[in-house]
């Protein structure tokens, strides 16, 4: 371990900040890709993706980004399909569940403009 390091340590540990080691640990993993060129990628699926399904999305965030993405699959049922991008702070949200939702919105809005028609034939 480095002197710096230890010294880090030292004084987390006397200003009871140790819980901050492990969001101090991912920023500096963050910062040190982007200094490689590299961008952190979470890809959420309905089910875990297999090694060529990772490759082939590699691949094309490779081509989009310009850089070498570091891809990390998480797995959510509530995806149902499709997939939920996750690059910083930007989320691009192409999951069935989404295309679900916007629909849902899209019909309740369709309905909200229809004249009801009513029982007794009034």
């Amino acid at each position: 371990m480095s002197r710096q390091t230890a010294g880090l340590l030292s004084v987390m540990a006397a200003n009871s900040r140790m819980e901050l080691l492990r969001p101090a640990t991912a920023r500096f993993a963050e910062l040190l890709d982007e200094r490689k060129g590299k961008v952190r990628v979470e890809v959420t699926t309905a089910f875990t993706l297999s090694q060529s399904q990772i490759e082939k999305i590699t691949e094309t965030l490779r081509n989009v980004l310009g850089a070498e993405p570091v891809v990390q699959n998480k797995v959510d049922g509530e995806v149902i399909g499709g997939m939920v991008l996750k690059l910083g702070d930007k989320v691009y949200d192409a999951s069935l569940a989404a295309e679900l939702d916007r629909l849902r919105r899209d019909m309740r809005r369709e309905s909200k403009g229809r004249p009801t028609s009513k029982a007794n034939g009034q």
